[in-house]
């Protein structure tokens, strides 16, 4: 049997530009994931391609090894979902899920756990995020976690929802933080909105912009005063297009 570092060379040897260490997943015997760095070209064309990873895989295949392949463009285009494999190889019993923004070389990670991390945990969580940052060549900002932060709940977002619709993602997320609510990113709040939708409490248009669903106005209910919300949004819509 091959060493992790054996392993790591061959893949080298079969032509493959690592992204950083293979990552062994604990559930499958000999199995790991691969980070790729690819080529893409201006039609839109990856180097290497799907085929030749597939190819690599068998061949790895044949010597006792499962292997997954995530793949980093030259820009990090894949890094979201590259950490997403990262984190739940290593830490699958304590994450929900992840969510990276980018601004140029530099990204934010937030954390949603799936239940109360000690600091030991956080730490490990937090190190492992800055190794595969500082792997690709991404300068970490900061990691934060959602249970710790004044997240906005699906009642907030159906509240406010409701006084501003329609409205895209980004609008939303500034509206929620102008009431004090902490927003991660707005890959985060479209994930929100997306459960949402599945629940039929929101409905998003073509062109991407939010409402309150029947449904969700059912779940909010109705004040009768100046302060009612669907009197508000009338308020605002008017202020809007003035």
């Amino acid at each position: 049997m091959l060493s992790e570092k054996e392993l790591y060379n061959l893949l080298v040897e079969y032509g493959l530009d690592m992204a950083g260490p293979l990552v062994s997943q604990p559930a499958k015997d000999n199995s790991y994931i691969a980070f790729i760095k690819i080529k893409v070209d201006k039609k839109g064309q990856k180097s290497p391609g799907s085929r030749a990873l597939s190819q690599v895989a068998n061949l790895v295949a044949e010597r006792g090894y499962i292997l997954s392949f995530v793949t980093v463009d030259e820009d990090g285009n894949d890094f979201d979902g590259s950490l997403k494999s990262i984190l739940f190889a290593k830490f699958g019993d304590s994450i929900r899920n992840s969510f990276a923004s980018f601004t140029n070389q530099q990204t934010e990670v937030w954390i949603e756990p799936k239940a109360h991390l000690s600091p030991q945990e956080k730490s490990r969580i937090q190190f492992a995020i800055s190794e595969f940052s500082a792997l690709i060549g991404f300068e970490l900002v900061g990691v934060s976690f959602t249970d710790s932060e004044n997240t906005p709940t699906p009642t907030a977002i159906l509240s406010v929802l409701r006084t501003k619709a329609p409205c895209s993602a980004e609008a939303l997320r500034t509206f929620l933080k102008e009431r004090g609510l902490t927003v991660p990113n707005v890959v985060w709040l479209n994930h929100a909105l997306d459960r949402m939708r599945k629940a039929e409490l929101v409905v998003r248009s073509k062109n991407g912009d939010f409402f309150v669903s029947f449904s969700g106005l059912s779940r909010l209910g109705t004040a009768k005063s100046r302060q009612s919300p669907d009197i508000l949004r009338a308020l605002d819509f008017a202020k809007r297009r003035a």
